[in-house]
């Protein structure tokens, strides 16, 4: 091979990888202006975030008035026993003599497997009794008039 014809092939490959350089040098400014791009974005997206999380701590918070619940286990006094005190007499609320309607509840299959049940044995009362509402009052306003 010729000197000339050497030259010219690395004069090819030189203006060629000249070439190539300057596409990636093209490329790799483009990937940065998007990378600084991206990075402005998060930045952004961050102190979004970060004042959502504030609003949502502050809509979080109990308005003043409201007491914070006690807790039982900071307590240094006993739970207070329910009836009466010790030696007292319990008074017991009386059972109605007559119910005005009476409901048996009888399952007819176990919860849990579905097996039918076989008719009760042994039995359970329970007594509710309902409150009926009370009417609205009835408000009235008396005009007398005198001469």
């Amino acid at each position: 091979m010729s000197l000339k014809k050497v030259k010219s092939v690395v004069s090819d490959a030189l203006k060629r990888a000249r070439q190539r350089v300057k596409r990636l040098e093209g490329a790799l400014d483009r990937k940065e202006e998007k990378i600084r791009h991206l990075r402005e974005e998060n930045e952004r997206l961050r102190q979004e975030n970060e004042k959502l999380k504030g609003e949502l701590k502050a809509a979080r918070k109990p308005p003043a008035w409201a007491k914070p619940n006690k807790s039982r286990s900071k307590s240094s006094k006993p739970a207070k026993k329910k009836g009466p005190k010790k030696g007292h007499k319990p008074n017991k609320r009386q059972r109605p003599p007559e119910a005005d309607q009476e409901v048996e509840i009888t399952p007819l299959a176990c919860p849990d497997c579905d097996h039918k049940l076989p008719k009760p044995t042994k039995w359970h009362d329970h007594t509710q009794i309902d409150i009926p509402m009370i009417a609205p009052s009835i408000v009235t306003n008396f005009k007398t008039g005198w001469s």
